[in-house]
Order: structure tokens, then sequence, then C-alpha cells
């Protein structure tokens, strides 16, 4: 596997996120004059946001290295500048993979595409003329121009589904993957802001943040921000299955917000149902393309599942007794963030000792010294491993190996924010989800609890 990207502001993308710091910045004057279409009062056609997120003044828009393409200086004339990006960063993420003689090969590609102001801008003027002003501007012909110039024989496809375009592609990608109809595939999405009339749009609806800043899963959030960017990743062999969700009625920001949920009912868009979630969930984990058939149940275990594969990971929802039974104990939490789903009864053993971690951390409180011993250490590691296997339905071991990764835990970004909520809860402690991840190890982990737990009470 391999990637390849353009991204706002972002030469080096994870020691930006690292340090916690904003892409955000005005509308580049290249694109629209934004003092023009600004307007705070959300006027009819005009843009309540002054900034977002934009490539930089590197990103040139009007140049294409030509030396790897063999198009004619007309047709790159009316070439939508995405297609411009998108066949440069398609071309470094086969260059990153290694691969060698793909020409001619039977390379599946697939390209997600949010909109296309490009074709917007060239049809105003109502003489223009051209034997590429169908093949120029239009989005569709972006995947298929990429196979053409790249000489990639297997299907393609440009995805047109909004905010899931891209998701929506690596899915098709991996199923056809599974389904042996190839062994590769590259799969890319792009989105250039070229014109303000679809920002304008959004403006109108109230989904846009008035200050053009992006704070997904954040309590503060105030709506959402365009942004730029151009991403290729290269797949062989790799199962997976991929599931996008929209907005969850009930859920999220939507709890706080009737009114953007009544202007979403008004304008057409239908927030998604906790139940279709549920729903979703279950039919995706389902039709995994890598899951073996069921094995035969023994009357002394119980019944077992057909999801179960060592050479994937499944991350799903599994109650004991059904959410329709009335003696069900879920309980489907709203949060701030995100749809989240807790005390679903599960016959996994195993969890957290929360008994013997509290009288650890009353001692530790009332002696802080000792939280700076070794032991300490390798008790809180201990304790943190098993409540991660717990958010992952996953049976807890007696004793872990805290030298192990996180990643072989299963902490991921979705699972750190619940272990983040956990960590809060029983320490007492913020800590972020990038600082969680960039941990490494659970040893790292557990001294970042003991460290934290002396400075707040030492």
């Amino acid at each position: 596997m391999s990637t390849a990207r353009r991204h706002p502001l972002t030469p080096e993308l994870w020691s930006f996120l690292v340090a916690g710091r904003d892409a955000r910045g005005p509308v580049p004057s290249s694109r629209y004059n934004i003092s023009a279409y600004y307007s705070p009062d959300k006027k009819p056609g005009s843009v309540i946001a002054q900034q977002g997120y934009f490539l930089d003044p590197t990103n040139d828009q009007a140049a294409l290295d030509t030396s790897f393409f063999s198009m004619p200086r007309s047709e790159v004339e009316t070439l939508d500048p995405q297609q411009r990006l998108l066949f440069e960063v398609a071309r470094e993420a086969l260059d990153d993979s290694g691969e060698t003689g793909w020409k001619g090969s039977n390379i599946g590609v697939y390209v997600g595409s949010y909109g296309q102001d490009w074709y917007d801008v060239s049809v105003r003027d109502t003489q223009v003329h051209g034997i590429y002003q169908i093949l120029g501007p239009h989005d569709f012909m972006a995947s298929n121009r990429l196979s053409h110039e790249l000489d990639l024989h297997g299907p393609s496809m440009t995805v047109q589904t909004a905010c899931s375009a891209s998701i929506i592609g690596v899915n098709e990608a991996c199923m056809a993957i599974a389904r042996g109809d190839y062994t590769s595939a590259i799969v890319g999405s792009s989105n250039i802001i070229m014109a303000p009339a679809v920002t304008a749009a959004e403006s109108e609806q109230g989904v846009l943040s008035p200050d053009g800043s992006c704070n997904t899963f954040s309590a503060n959030v105030t709506g959402y921000a365009r942004g730029e960017g151009i991403k290729f990743r290269t797949s062989k062999g790799l199962p997976c299955t991929s599931l996008n969700i929209g907005a969850v009625e009930g859920a999220g920001y939507l709890v706080d917000n009737d009114e953007l949920l009544k202007k979403m009912k008004g304008t057409g868009w239908r927030a998604v149902q906790e139940s279709e979630l549920l729903e979703v969930l279950g039919t995706v984990m389902r039709r995994s393309p890598s899951a073996p058939a069921q094995e035969p149940v023994k009357e002394d275990d119980g019944p077992k599942s057909s999801l179960v594969n060592p050479n994937s990971t499944l991350v799903g929802i599994a109650p004991a007794i059904p959410l329709s039974s009335p003696d069900s104990s879920a309980k489907l939490c709203k949060d701030v963030r995100m749809s989240v789903f807790r005390n679903i009864r599960s016959r996994l053993k195993g969890g957290a000792s929360s008994d013997s971690l509290r009288q650890f951390l009353n001692t530790a409180k009332a002696n802080p010294e000792t939280l700076s011993t070794p032991e300490s250490v390798v008790f809180l590691s201990q304790e943190i491993g098993k409540k991660l296997p717990g958010l992952v339905l996953r049976p807890a071991d007696d004793e872990t190996d805290i030298s192990l990764s996180l990643a072989q835990l299963g902490l991921d970004s979705m699972v750190a924010v619940e272990m983040r909520a956990w960590w809060k809860q029983m320490f007492g402690l913020y800590i972020s989800i990038l600082e969680m991840l960039s941990m490494v190890t659970l040893e790292a982990l557990g001294k970042q609890a003991a460290e934290g737990l002396l400075a707040l009470h030492g």
C-alpha cells in the first residue's frame, strides 16, 4: 500500500497534527474575490465564512508536468485543475508503492469527486467552443482520463456521492479485489474550490461554520468548514469493508440544534435514525468478504460468530440480548461528539479490575511518592491493558504484556475516543487522542498516567 496527497499547508502532515495546529486560512485571490461575496448576515448568494482550508500557493493550479502525460496543449488548457493535480498525485502514489511494469495491467481506478466548480466557471461564456469542452471540465472524466494516461486496464469509475465519495471508492475497490476482479487498485479523491456557488448555497442552508473552522466531534462545533485536498492510495489484496455514516438524528451536533435538523428536512436532507445505524453495522459485518464459513457449534460452547478472522480486524456491537427486547439493558447515550453506545451486555469475560485500581488511586492520592516507583507504572499499565479489550469486545487476559504495542491491543483513533473518556473519569486527567496514540506501547501509556497523577497529587 502507498499514499500521496496534497493537503492545505501541511508538507509534514503527522508533525502538523501532533503539534495541534490548524491549517485554516483566508480564501486565496486565485479562487474568487471573497470581499465581494462575504456577508455575515446570510444574505442570499453570499458566503458566511471568509476562511477555509486551501492548498498553499506552491500548488500551481495552472501547471502540469507534461513530461509524464501525452495530452496536447489545447487539451491541457481546458483541463479542470483538479484533474491536473490528480494526475501528478496518482503517479506519485504508484511510484511510492514500488510497483513496476504496471502499464497495461488490470488495475482499477476509483476517483471520488465532490463538485465541478471548473465546469460551472467554463459554461458562463455561452460562446466558448472547442473539441475539449465536454472532455476537459467535466469531473466524470477524472477516472477515465487517469486510466487512459497511465494505461491501466481495470474498471474506471468516478464516484459522486458528496462527502462520502472517497470512502465509497475505497469500498468499491476492496470489494472488487475480494471478488477477484483484479489484484490492485488506486483510489483517490479531490476537491478544489474554484467558485463561490457551492459555499454560498451551504451558507444559506446553515451548515457552514461562520469562522471557517472545523471542530469535528467537539462540543464547540458551529458547523463544518469547506476545504481542498487531493489524495490517492494504492491497495493490493487487502480485505476491507468501508462504512460511511451521515448525520444521526438525536445524536452528536443535532442533539442541541433542532433548527438545523428542520432545515435539513426542509431542503430534502434526511438524518440517519439510530435503528438504521445499527442495521447498517450488522449488514456490513455480515457482508465482510473475508469472513470464513461458520464453524459447527458445540452444545457446551454457545453460539460462535462467523465474523472472526485472524487476518482482519472487526469492531462491532454484539449485545447478548437483542436491542428490541424489553429485557435489554443497552443504553443509547447522547454524546455531543458522536453517537456513543455504552453498557451493552456481552458474554465476554474480563475487564479492568476497577476496585483494585480505585484502591491504588486512593493510596496514591494520600502518598503521591508511590507513583514514582516502577511497580506503579507496571500496575497502571496492566489496569489500562485490562480496559482496552472491553472497548473492542474482546476477552481480557489475566495478565497483559505491557511491552505490547497499542495497535496490537486494538487501540485506534475511534477506540481512543472511548479510552479518553474512561481516562478522564478514572484518573481525573485530560489526554488528547493524538497524545494517546503517540505513546506507542502500553508501558508508555502507563508511565504517562503515573506522571500525570504525580503532577496532580504531588
